[in-house]
């Protein structure tokens, strides 16, 4: 039997603010929804029993082992099945909830699957704009990534990536307000008295710090996480100044001098997802 002493993960989780009330379903429904997508993908898992312990008289940490089976990417029409072992973990403090998967690309699969009228409806993806404030320090950035948001064109970048001590401070007003931010590095202090440097995809509702070389490390650092995200639910729109950022709705917006109608299935799955979301909450007014 496995101990969770001997869970040494990658800090790269997923976060959710999850619904009072249902507290104790959360971690059975993140199961429930891997079963689902592991049968779609033609493979086998197998799952092995749940530990539950607390922390604190706060919260409490779950995780699981799974051995997942599936045909060998370079196989045709044999029975030869790769075996792999993984493992769910959630800790829950408050109202969050942070996951993490060992398994390659399943944080991104549940990370689709939050929010109402989705199939994890018991837990929301932690806004964008309280991670831009608990997360993102414009004066102490030291890597940014940017997706372009205006029209491809051979004398401009569809992305870039700048990394450097202050790098913020390096962006152009100009050239560079046609970017936004995808993700981003920054120190910053979450519970600690030194900084910590922290990566944040707010699109995603990810955060990342690097690897644990004992459990012990990975809980205390996702534990400050939560307290940390419990502590401030400040809000702010703009991440870093001089880039273009989502609103969060178009009531307060006037005098638009340009806008372009795409359609989204152009766009990449996830980026055309976002898009249409945003599409349908759009309402124009013609005079």
């Amino acid at each position: 039997m496995i101990e969770k002493e001997n869970i040494k993960p990658f800090l790269s989780i997923l976060l959710a603010k999850i619904k009072v009330s249902e507290y104790s379903d959360y971690h059975l429904s993140v199961l429930s929804l891997i079963r689902q997508g592991i049968s779609e993908e033609s493979s086998e898992i197998e799952y092995g029993k749940t530990n539950v312990s607390e922390i604190g008289n706060q919260g409490e940490v779950s995780f699981t082992t799974y051995k997942l089976r599936h045909s060998p990417g370079w196989l045709n029409n044999s029975d030869l099945l790769n075996e792999e072992h993984h493992v769910i973990v959630s800790l829950r403090l408050g109202e969050y909830v942070a996951m993490y998967f060992s398994e390659k690309g399943r944080k991104d699969y549940v990370s689709d699957n939050l929010g109402e009228n989705n199939i994890l409806d018991c837990m929301d993806r932690v806004s964008i704009s309280q991670l831009n404030h608990c997360f993102i320090n414009e004066d102490n950035v030291n890597m940014i990534w940017m997706s372009g948001i205006h029209d491809k064109n051979t004398f401009k970048a569809d992305s870039k990536v700048l990394g450097g001590e202050s790098v913020a401070d390096t962006l152009d007003p100009l050239l560079d307000q046609s970017y936004m931010l995808s993700a981003a590095r920054t120190d910053v202090n979450i519970g600690r008295k030194d900084s910590s440097s922290v990566g944040v995809n707010p699109w995603k509702s990810s955060v990342w710090i690097g690897p644990c070389n004992t459990w012990e490390k990975f809980e205390g650092g996702v534990v400050n996480i939560l307290d940390y995200l419990n502590n401030n639910q400040i809000e702010k729109d703009c991440s870093i100044s001089v880039l273009s950022y989502p609103l969060p709705s178009a009531k307060n917006l006037s005098s638009p001098y340009d806008f372009s109608i795409i359609d989204y299935e152009f766009f990449p799955e996830e980026a055309g997802k976002l898009k249409k979301i945003y599409l349908e909450k759009l309402e124009i007014t013609i005079r």
